[in-house]
This record gives C-alpha cells, sequence and structure tokens, in this order.
C-alpha cells in the first residue's frame, strides 16, 4: 500500500507503474472526505503529469476514461492516496 496526496509524486508513480506493464488501482476521495471509489489507471499520455493524461478503468459503467472525468463523474477529487499492484506469475 502506497499513500502519497501530492498530485506530482502520484502522478509520477503511476506513470512508473504503467511502464512497467503495472495497472494501478487508485481510491479516488469523495467531496465530504470519504474515500469511496476505486479506477484503475492502465495507461497515460504525454509525461503523464495531470489527471486529464490518465486512462482509467471505471467499474461505475465499465468505461475508460481519464482519471479527472472519472473523478468529475462521482464529484470525487482526483489526487487520493492509491494501491499499487503487481502481476504474479
Amino acid at each position: 500500500l502506497m499513500r502519497s496526496s501530492a498530485a506530482s509524486d502520484v502522478y509520477k508513480r503511476q506513470k512508473a507503474s504503467i511502464d512497467n506493464n503495472l495497472p494501478i488501482i487508485i481510491r479516488l476521495n469523495s467531496s465530504d472526505g470519504k474515500k469511496t471509489h476505486f479506477v484503475t489507471a492502465i495507461a497515460y499520455t504525454g509525461s503523464c503529469s495531470s489527471a486529464s493524461s490518465i486512462s482509467v478503468i471505471d467499474p461505475a459503467g465499465g468505461v475508460i476514461r481519464t482519471l479527472e472525468e472519472a473523478g468529475t463523474a462521482r464529484n470525487e477529487t482526483v489526487y487520493g492516496d492509491y494501491i499499487a499492484t503487481a502481476r504474479r506469475s
């Protein structure tokens, strides 16, 4: 379990995990402060420096959207902590 509140640190770690072919489960923070929703980061564009550059699979509807869109759709902040996942062989 890895936690960070600095957006730049979160994006840096997401980029590194995706570059290593490891999707990341991201916990979004709800507007009332509760952590209520998870998405999985699978890709990014550019330098992976913003929520709009990260593609996620959102289980709410099973759609691929940007991290920014996933947060906006549920009125949640995208700079939550996250859990890095690893593949098992």
